[in-house]
């Protein structure tokens, strides 16, 4: 326990390095496509709406939010690491 406590500044830094890899990889796999439709409207002439569109689109907002939370979380320990004593 000893050992954590004396390297808790690396701890934190470490940390907040593997929060930003995994908040990375969610934006990068869940950024966002240009072929999901945000409304769900189809590329035909009807007046239906694709609910697996919709759900896949909110989906992907889900997953990209949570990644950028992460890149933020990340940054605030690294911050945090270095005014750790």
């Amino acid at each position: 326990m000893r050992f954590f406590y004396e390297n808790l500044p690396s701890v934190v830094n470490s940390l907040g390095l593997s929060l930003d890899i995994f908040g990375a990889l969610l934006i990068w796999r869940f950024g966002l496509p240009m072929e999901i439709s945000r409304t769900g409207a189809t590329h035909l002439i009807t007046d239906e709406c694709d609910e697996a569109e919709i759900q896949a689109a909110k989906r992907f907002d889900r997953w990209s939010s949570v990644g950028f939370a992460l890149l933020v979380a990340g940054f605030l320990l690294q911050i945090l690491s270095n005014w750790i004593r």
